[in-house]
């Protein structure tokens, strides 16, 4: 993925079983808000360390309701297409399915 430098991350969040609601630790997955202060691209990137990832899915939503995604079943790690947004505040989600348990993550808005 070609983003210009410099990318930071915004924003961390767990991954949580949607079964129980549980919290998993940050080792087990996480779900990120990253922000190119060059381009003004915002992404969403989704990792698993969980046994058995069979689907890994990354979006970032723009507060206007634009939106951007990509997913994948063969990768435990997954970047979301840019989203332009210079002013509209943006927010991550990233979904996750392993051991045929679902597992979800959402940033804030920022």
């Amino acid at each position: 993925m070609g983003r210009a430098t410099p990318v930071a991350s915004v924003e961390s969040v767990p991954l949580i079983d949607t079964n129980t609601g549980v919290t998993l630790p940050y080792s087990d997955g996480y779900v990120q808000l990253w922000y190119n202060s060059c381009t003004s691209d915002n992404y969403t990137h989704v990792v698993s360390e969980l046994g058995h990832t069979t689907y890994v899915y990354a979006e970032v939503d723009r507060s206007d309701g634009a939106y951007a995604w990509a997913s994948s079943t063969t990768s435990t790690s997954v970047w979301s297409p840019s989203l332009y947004s210079p002013v509209l505040k943006d927010s991550a989600y990233g979904y996750v399915v392993a051991n045929g348990v679902a597992y979800y993550g959402q940033t804030l808005y920022y």
